[in-house]
């Protein structure tokens, strides 16, 4: 961005998602449908009834587990594929029957299932952010609400999703859902299932702890952008954008380092990427208007920024930054050749 516009301070949004809540989800999900064993044909064997919670708390995080495969691939889409309720609608039936054949049940049921564990994580995720696009490719439009978006993500889904939790465990022993098992699983091969949720759990929190790293280190390296130590800043952005977050996700920063450095096609490639990765967010967008309205001649400046000027005011005016941002574009306008 342009030196005059260097104060605006983007901030880049990391995604918001359930942690703690997803696991609560799958084993209530898993006890409330867990095969009984009644040794008929067809039905699970022992190994694959102890199985049987890990796979389904497993599949709660399918959405995330897909978003995290495209993001370490560079598919600038992963979000939204990832959690997109038609791809995980039909991801779930073809796992659902793939499930059936492999460790025997009902196909049609354990399709259902496994396409209403995703399902429902993704209303979760609507809960805690109000960006995401749940019908994507079918529609682009942003949907959801914060009001489960926590300060503390683990404390706050312990008390939001801990409690209704609790209520249902509850439940389930009032009303004596266990019924006698003519095959029992084995305490070994229980405890294996036990292990593996936990397995589950713990990867969810190292992804969540890594990409805390990534966020902080994006913010130290916007600090040192702004302390002008633009080698440093630079640098810490390449470690921001290792997995778990995703390449590009500096761009805008690294855009403000290039500009700053006189280098203004390096700073225009990078306000760029950025837009191709979010076009239909602000600050993309402003950062390209305030870029082309303070380089070259009057004509070209007017010119080239005419685009995005146009977008901010059409759709963007309602932002908390859109005053600043116009000031700063209308002066460099105003400036001689």
């Amino acid at each position: 961005m342009s030196p005059a516009a260097t104060k605006m301070g983007p901030r880049r949004r990391f995604d918001r998602m359930p942690i703690i809540g997803h696991t609560l989800a799958g084993i209530a999900i898993a006890q409330q449908f867990e095969p009984a064993g009644s040794g008929g044909s067809g039905a699970p064997g022992p190994v694959a009834r102890a199985l049987w919670m890990p796979m389904v708390v497993a599949i709660s995080y399918l959405p995330d587990v897909a978003t995290q495969a495209g993001v370490w691939m560079g598919s600038e889409s992963a979000q939204q594929i990832g959690h997109s309720i038609p791809f995980g609608l039909v991801a779930g039936a073809i796992i659902g029957v793939v499930w059936a054949r492999l460790g025997g049940g009902p196909a049609r049921l354990l399709a259902l299932l496994s396409a209403g564990a995703i399902g429902l994580h993704d209303v979760m995720d609507l809960l805690q952010d109000a960006e995401r696009v749940p019908f994507w490719p079918l529609s682009s439009r942003e949907m959801g609400v914060h009001w489960f978006a926590f300060e503390n993500r683990l404390w706050g889904e312990a008390l939001v999703f801990g409690g209704p939790f609790l209520i249902y465990e509850t439940w389930r022993v009032v009303r004596g859902r266990r019924t006698t098992d003519k095959n029992p699983t084995s305490n070994q091969t229980a405890w294996v299932g036990r292990g593996l949720v936990l397995v589950v759990l713990l990867s969810a929190l190292t992804v969540l702890e890594l990409r805390g790293e990534r966020e902080r280190q994006m913010v130290e390296a916007g600090a040192l952008r702004r302390s002008g130590k633009f080698t440093e800043a630079l640098a810490l952005l390449d470690l921001a954008e290792r997995w778990p977050s995703s390449q590009g996700a500096g761009d805008i920063t690294r855009g403000e380092i290039y500009d700053r450095m006189g280098d203004a096609a390096r700073a225009e490639a990078a306000f760029l990427r950025a837009h191709r990765r979010d076009p239909g967010e602000f600050w993309p967008v402003a950062v390209l208007a305030a870029h082309y309205a303070s380089h070259g001649t009057a004509a070209e400046r007017r010119q080239r920024s005419a685009p995005y000027v146009d977008r901010l005011r059409r759709e963007f005016s309602g932002h908390e930054a859109f005053r600043s941002v116009m000031d700063r574009i209308e002066r460099d306008l105003l400036k001689a050749p």
